[in-house]
């Protein structure tokens, strides 16, 4: 196969309680959810917390405290997870074409000798 990236992306998911100053700073977020009571921010930049939660109470949801997320929250962070997935599959889509045609191709030899197998099988039980 094809030699792969092994660069591992890291998503947080930051909660903050809503209030005009978060509400202001997230909107240069890629990934923002904004509700009565909290925002959430989803993102993979290092320097989230000194450009934008900078002197704002905050809190990572993570563990247990990620299965407390409503249900529309849930579908939110789902569809920024589609995003990330969809934007990483165009950036590497010679990649990804090589891949797969290195499968076709390892999946039809594996087809030819499997074939190959059965004939000479039945050519022994005809004898």
């Amino acid at each position: 196969m094809s030699e792969e990236k092994n660069e591992k992306i890291v998503y947080k998911l930051y909660a903050a309680r809503t209030n005009n100053e978060i509400i202001r700073r997230a909107e240069s977020e890629k990934f923002t959810r904004v509700t009565a009571e909290y925002t959430l921010i989803y993102s993979n930049s290092d320097k989230i917390i000194e450009n934008t939660l900078h002197g704002i109470d905050y809190t990572i949801i993570e563990g247990e405290d990620a299965k407390r997320l409503s249900a529309a929250d849930k579908d939110w962070l789902m569809n920024c997870n589609f995003a990330i997935i969809a934007e990483e599959a165009i950036r590497n889509k010679e990649l990804i074409i090589q891949n797969m045609a290195d499968a076709l191709t390892a999946l039809e030899e594996e087809l030819e000798k499997s074939k190959a197998a059965d004939n000479g099988s039945e050519d022994t039980e005809e004898n």
